[in-house]
């Protein structure tokens, strides 16, 4: 059994996201409107976190590079990872808005902020992923989506085969179809 710091890699993955979750609702906000979509980042932020946990690029990567298009919710709150551990001996590095583009091991696309979009030139060794709809339509690896008041996320097959990295099979088993 693949194990991550001793427990099982899906037991590892629902405490992460349960645990960000509930850092979520933790801090109060001026309106319901807002603080809906501040959770809403809040939960896109930790799955992007969560994503990168179990993605493995070629070759020795000490780094992962995030790449955030535009200058939303999403963006500032993944300011904060920068730094974090995400196993394997392998740091976060976060770049967003006009520093998001060459050297990106993820690049994610916020629906607010349609930049370049997966046919951005980006190398194939490049997850990109988008809260868009459609996105999987328009050759992203990953689309997040709300189903049931739930964060989702759903997996273009095609897209990752040709991929220069490797979704873990565990991650994989977790993905939804949009709906």
């Amino acid at each position: 059994m693949i194990t991550m710091a001793g427990r099982p890699i899906r037991m590892a993955l629902r405490t992460t996201l349960l645990a960000l979750s509930m850092l979520a609702w933790s801090t109060p906000s001026q309106t319901k409107d807002d603080d809906a979509l501040l959770v809403l980042a809040r939960l896109k932020t930790a799955y992007l976190f969560n994503i990168a946990k179990f993605v493995s690029w070629p070759g020795d990567l000490d780094t992962v590079t995030l790449c955030i298009s535009g200058d939303g919710n999403v963006a500032s709150l993944s300011r904060a990872l920068e730094g974090r551990d995400i196993g394997g001996g392998r740091t976060l590095v976060v770049r967003t808005g006009a520093e998001a583009g060459d050297g990106c091991a993820i690049y994610y696309e916020d629906q607010d902020y349609h930049t370049l979009g997966a046919e951005g030139g980006f190398p194939s060794y490049s997850l990109t992923i988008s809260d868009a709809d459609g996105a999987l339509g328009k050759g992203f690896a990953i689309q997040l989506f709300m189903e049931r008041e739930k964060l989702r996320f759903a997996v273009n097959a095609d897209v990752v085969r040709g991929a220069g990295y490797q979704i873990s099979a565990n991650l994989l088993r977790l993905a939804r179809t949009p709906g």
